[in-house]
């Protein structure tokens, strides 16, 4: 039987992105933890249950990349984030509220944000369910990254650390391409940077 597959609400124009960072960008009634992590998820696009429970010893600020274990994935091997300079003061910032068990610290103590809150500060920006969820940020780069900058397939899928199908390939294949990543991420966050500097 094939399962069915549930498609998560996400803004893919390039007009439509750019107001969605400039809103995130103006948010200042949303607390610190929550407009952090509304500041960064573009530039990482992870999924929300893996951003909001990553840990301050996931981060490696000097060499900019977050990794993510890949016990914590629930995957065979570890995902690395490059992160752009752009995200690297939210996340330091975020790090000053945060308690120290989580990056995105939540209301009550040892306890991380949860799902229902970033879908309320997306709400709260002017977005439906039907316009928008948190997932969707994966959506959108995957979108943009592919039909605007022209980024190579499978550098997006790895990055989005989505399954290798083949696993013949996905046992030899040890490489992770994180040089090309690096440079995709980079270029992506520039790509942001600039829309956000856009006037309507």
């Amino acid at each position: 039987k094939t399962p069915t597959v549930k498609h998560m609400a996400a803004i893919v124009d390039e007009a439509g992105f750019a107001d969605l960072l400039r809103r995130i960008d103006a948010a200042d009634s949303l607390s610190p933890s929550v407009k952090f992590c509304l500041e960064v998820a573009p530039y990482v696009f992870l999924r929300s249950g893996e951003i909001r429970n990553s840990i301050p010893s996931h981060l490696d600020l000097e060499k900019k990349l977050w990794t993510l274990p890949g016990e914590f994935m629930k995957l065979d091997k570890d995902l690395v984030v490059p992160l752009h300079d752009s995200v690297i003061e939210s996340i330091e910032n975020a790090l000053t509220f945060s308690d120290g068990d989580f990056i995105f610290t939540g209301q009550r103590k040892g306890r991380p944000l949860s799902e229902n809150t970033l879908n309320v500060a997306l709400r709260s920006l002017g977005y439906s369910t039907g316009d928008l969820t948190f997932h969707g940020f994966r959506t959108s780069f995957s979108t943009l990254g592919r039909e605007i900058l022209k980024f190579e397939d499978e550098l997006i899928e790895r990055q989005l650390a989505h399954v290798e199908k083949n696993n013949v390939r996905a046992a030899y294949d040890r490489s992770h391409r994180l040089d090309e990543r690096i440079i995709m991420m980079k270029r992506w966050g520039d790509y942001l940077d600039q829309l956000r500097q856009k006037t309507e």
